[in-house]
């Protein structure tokens, strides 16, 4: 049973990756659109980092539920996966930072939205980087 579970998570880790890159090139188009046009924010752009940020955090607990799922059924702790799951720890701070802006002006809220967004993005790439197979692992779903 446990077995089955952890199989689970990790498979549901390995293809949230995908709902997460549709959810932050939404966010970075969006947030860049409303930084460059000086537009008024609307629902979506809250929905779309909320999205983001809340995929992110998911896909963080099903890593942790995969790694120490794996080590409970003997498979150990290997330093990539644990360094991995460090890096994606940082990606889901830095992806809730654009909640720090919400009193500012529209556009600094969009920029630093943008930021935010691209830098938890920056964070999954390094995060996936080191881990066995590299960034190959992008192109293999």
């Amino acid at each position: 049973m446990l077995r089955e579970l952890v199989l689970l998570a990790y498979n549901w880790h390995s293809m949230g990756r995908w709902i997460l890159l549709a959810l932050a090139l939404a966010a970075l188009v969006r947030c860049g659109w409303v930084w460059v046009r000086n537009e008024a924010r609307g629902g979506i752009d809250r929905v779309l980092l909320t999205g983001f940020a809340a995929v992110m955090t998911v896909q963080g607990v099903l890593g942790l539920v995969a790694l120490f799922g794996l080590g409970a059924l003997g498979a150990a702790f290997p330093l990539t996966s644990i360094l991995h799951g460090i890096v994606t720890c940082l990606a889901i701070v830095v992806s809730f930072l654009f909640l720090r802006w919400d009193d500012a002006p529209v556009r600094v809220r969009a920029r630093n939205s943008l930021f935010s967004v691209s830098g938890a993005l920056m964070c999954a790439v390094i995060g996936m980087s080191l881990l066995p197979g590299g960034l190959m692992r992008i192109v293999n779903v």
